[in-house]
């Protein structure tokens, strides 16, 4: 859903920076006909447009796959499937949290299920050793004789006392001493298992804590061109207003910034993915994001247009 709601409104920006394109081609035309420019001077102008249809279509290719994907998931038609908007979708950045150590990965899936693994096979080792002693009835030993006290582990015993007195008696040594080994093996096979999904657990959260710590800064100088590019903006329109530049310079000032804009929303969408994998790796449930409130979206920016 987030990745659907990234793409719209890429798809949005697109679409504005497409009317950008074709009302700058448009004037630029006038002033080939006119012989101010020549006629090579479109040529960049078509480029440029051909390249933002590229990516509008790209973008509504994606919304359908994207439209689709969560329609399977539901198991509902897509044209069934409500896709209310609500909000722009911006993880905020957060601090690392204070108490990142490997007690914090406890409550991630596999390491539960691992833990609950080896402790079965702790279980499973103890009940096998405890094969090793007879279940003896104390009540029914009363007035047996040495004789049949003799025959606890003979395994042709039919004597009616000796079966009411032992209730699980150990007759093969042998049988019981593989089963033994079997659990003991069992339980040293689950404990390495663990001990291999903490340390792979341990190594997924630091990636992804690391990959995370990087891209407030890498954010920050997108949002500083972003800033200038609207403040060039500005300043072209006001000397258009003035009559000292012409409306050309303008838009391609503001395709400029939304060209820009189109690489702070693609961020945007990286950011989102490294929070919910972050948050993921660490066994879900770490923090409450609010994932449809957050900071006002690039497209939605004032551009001077």
């Amino acid at each position: 859903y987030l990745a659907w709601q990234n793409y719209t409104e890429r798809l949005a920006n697109a679409q504005r920076l497409v009317a950008t394109l074709a009302a700058a081609h448009r004037l630029q035309t006038l002033r080939v006909q006119q012989g101010i420019e020549s006629a090579e001077s479109l040529a960049p102008l078509v480029m440029e447009q051909a390249r933002a249809d590229d990516l509008a279509t790209v973008m509504e290719g994606t919304i359908v796959v994207k439209r689709l994907e969560m329609a399977a998931l539901a198991g509902i038609a897509p044209d069934r499937l409500p896709l209310p908007r609500k909000g722009h979708a911006v993880v905020p950045f957060r601090q690392q949290p204070a108490d990142a150590g490997l007690g914090i990965l406890a409550r991630r899936p596999d390491i539960v299920a691992s833990r609950w693994r080896v402790e079965a096979a702790a279980q499973g080792l103890a009940e096998a050793r405890a094969g090793f002693y007879p279940d003896i009835r104390l009540s029914a030993l009363a007035g047996l004789s040495s004789t049949d006290l003799s025959k606890f582990f003979d395994p042709g015993s039919r004597v009616f006392s000796v079966g009411a007195a032992l209730y699980l008696p150990l007759f093969d040594a042998r049988r019981v001493k593989a089963r033994h080994g079997v659990q003991h093996a069992e339980l040293e096979l689950a404990i390495a298992s663990y001990n291999e999904t903490v340390v792979a657990a341990a190594l997924e959260v630091g990636l992804q804590v690391l990959n995370w710590e990087g891209l407030p800064r890498r954010y920050g100088y997108l949002q500083q061109q972003l800033a200038q590019a609207q403040l060039i903006e500005r300043a072209v329109i006001a000397r258009e207003t003035q009559g000292i530049e012409d409306a050309l310079a303008g838009l391609k000032a503001k395709a400029d910034v939304l060209r820009l804009q189109e690489s702070v929303l693609e961020f945007e969408a990286m950011v989102v993915s490294a929070r919910i994998a972050l948050i993921k790796s660490l066994g879900g449930g770490r923090d409450a994001v609010n994932l449809g409130t957050a900071a006002k979206p690039a497209s939605d920016r004032k551009t001077g247009a």
